[in-house]
């Protein structure tokens, strides 16, 4: 398990399963963080998997649409990241 961010209010854990990697994003904090970049292990898709902010939920809809594409630019300690919409806390 790697921790990318880890304080108070925001933790990224990403968790590996064999050859599947798990990023695990948490935002506590009571404000949106629309456009945060996490560092990711590797590029490429990300799938989105559960998305607390999906209408189903009784969220907005305002996430991440599915997933995110992690590039080449080095953030937290990793090569690749991504842009994130982080909904608020509830």
């Amino acid at each position: 398990m790697w921790a990318a961010v880890s304080n108070q209010f925001l933790s990224t854990f990403i968790v590996a399963n064999g050859a599947r990697r798990f990023a695990v994003i948490l935002n506590l904090t009571p404000s949106p963080l629309p456009n945060y970049r996490i560092g990711l292990p590797r590029a490429g898709k990300w799938r989105e998997v559960l998305d607390s902010d999906a209408g189903i939920y009784g969220g907005g809809n305002k996430g991440n649409s599915g997933g995110v594409t992690a590039g080449n630019i080095s953030c937290h300690g990793q090569r690749h990241s991504a842009d994130f919409y982080l909904r608020r806390r509830a």
